[in-house]
C-alpha cells in the first residue's frame, strides 16, 4: 500500500499496563475509519471500539500513567487515550502529521516522527507536553527506543539508519541501508538491529556498536514492512505486505525457515514477550492474523475495523 508507519512498541516487544479492570487487551489503530478496535486477548473478540482522530497510525502504551499514545497520519496531534475508561482525554498539537513513533515507559515519554519529514517529536507524558523537536533526517519512517541505553533508532530512506542519542536528542551514527529501509527490530543483548528493506525483498542485519555496520543481508518476501523478535531472540518475524506472508528468519543462523501465509497486504506485527504470541495487521482484508511461535501457525484470524496499521497490548 506504500503507506510508511509504523506502531509503538518498546524495543520491538509491546508495551503494557495493568488497571485491574480485566485481561490483557490487544489496541489496534485502523486508519481507515478513525478507530482503535479493543480485543480481549482470551476469547479473540472485539470488545469497544473507540474514536479518535482521522487516520489513528502508531500506539503505544505507557504503563505507569495509564495512557495509549496515537500519532495520526490525518492531522497534526497526538491523541491520548485513558486506558482505564478507553476514553480519549487529551490531544497534543504537533507541527504536521506523524508517522513512525515509540514510548519509554520507564522515562515516561513518547516519541513521534514527522510523516515522513525530518523531525523528532518528543512528548512528556507526565504533563502531556511537547518539549523537544530535533532534526534528526531527511526522511525518516520509523523509531524504536531503547531505554536502558538511552537511545533510538530511526530509518531514514534517504540516509539509512540512524542512532540517536536520548540524553540530548543528537544523531551520534548513520549507517547506510539500501532499498528504502522502514521497519526495526532491537536485540540490545546482541547489539543488533534487524531493518526491513521495503524495496530490496530484504532485512539488513546491523551492528550497533563498534565496528558498527552491516554484517548481513537476509532476503525475505515481496515488500517487507515491519519487522519482530520472540521473546527468546532466536526467530525473527518479517511482513511481507507485497504477497500476504510473514517469513521466520533463525536469528542464529540468519536464515528463513518458514512462510506462514497471513491476510491480505500485512503490515505491523507484534509479539507479546508473556506469551510468544504473534499479532498481524492485514490492512488489505480488516483482519489481525494470531500466529503461536511455537509451532508458526496462524491460530486465529480476528475481524476488526478499516485498514488496520498499529497494535499495542494493555495487560
Amino acid at each position: 500500500m506504500g503507506i510508511m508507519l509504523s506502531t509503538a512498541l518498546l524495543s520491538g516487544l509491546p508495551t503494557a499496563c495493568s488497571d485491574g479492570t480485566g485481561g490483557p487487551e490487544l489496541y489496534v489503530t485502523n486508519l481507515g475509519d478513525g478507530s482503535i478496535s479493543v480485543v480481549d486477548i482470551a476469547s479473540g473478540t472485539v470488545i469497544d471500539t473507540i474514536s479518535v482522530g482521522t487516520n489513528p497510525g502508531h500506539i503505544g502504551i505507557i504503563p505507569s500513567l495509564q495512557r495509549a499514545y496515537v500519532g495520526d497520519l490525518g492531522e497534526s496531534n497526538i491523541h491520548v487515550i485513558d486506558t482505564t475508561t478507553r476514553a480519549v482525554v487529551t490531544s497534543i498539537a504537533i507541527s504536521t502529521t506523524s508517522g513512525g513513533g515509540d514510548v519509554d515507559g520507564a522515562n515516561e515519554k513518547a516519541y513521534f516522527l514527522d510523516s515522513p519529514g525530518t523531525d523528532m517529536h518528543v512528548i512528556d507524558g507526565t504533563n502531556n507536553t511537547e518539549t523537544a523537536t530535533p532534526t534528526i533526517g531527511t526522511n525518516i519512517q520509523d523509531i524504536r527506543i531503547d531505554p536502558a541505553a538511552s537511545r533510538a533508532y530511526v530509518t531514514d530512506f534517504a540516509e539509512g539508519l540512524k542512532i540517536i542519542d536520548l540524553s540530548n536528542n543528537s544523531v551520534i551514527n548513520t549507517i547506510a541501508v539500501a532499498s528504502d529501509p522502514h521497519g526495526l527490530a532491537v536485540d540490545s543483548t546482541a547489539n543488533i538491529v534487524y531493518v526491513t528493506q521495503v524495496g530490496g525483498a530484504a532485512v539488513s542485519v546491523v551492528q550497533i556498536l563498534p565496528p558498527v555496520g552491516i554484517v548481513d543481508t537476509i532476503s525475505v518476501g515481496n515488500t517487507p514492512q515491519w519487522v519482530a523478535l520472540n521473546a527468546a531472540r532466536t526467530k525473527a518475524y518479517v511482513t511481507n505486505e507485497g504477497d500476504g506472508t510473514v517469513s521466520v528468519i533463525d536469528t542464529g543462523t540468519r536464515t528463513v525457515i518458514d512462510t506462514i501465509p497471513v491476510g491480505t497486504n500485512p503490515f505491523f506485527i507484534l509479539i507479546d514477550p508473556g506469551t510468544d504470541m504473534a499479532y498481524v495487521t492485514n490492512e488489505g482484508s480488516n483482519t489481525v492474523s494470531v500466529i503461536d511461535t511455537t509451532s508458526d501457525t496462524v491460530v486465529n484470524t480476528i475481524t476488526v475495523g478499516n485498514q488496520p496499521i498499529g497494535l499495542a497490548i494493555k495487560l
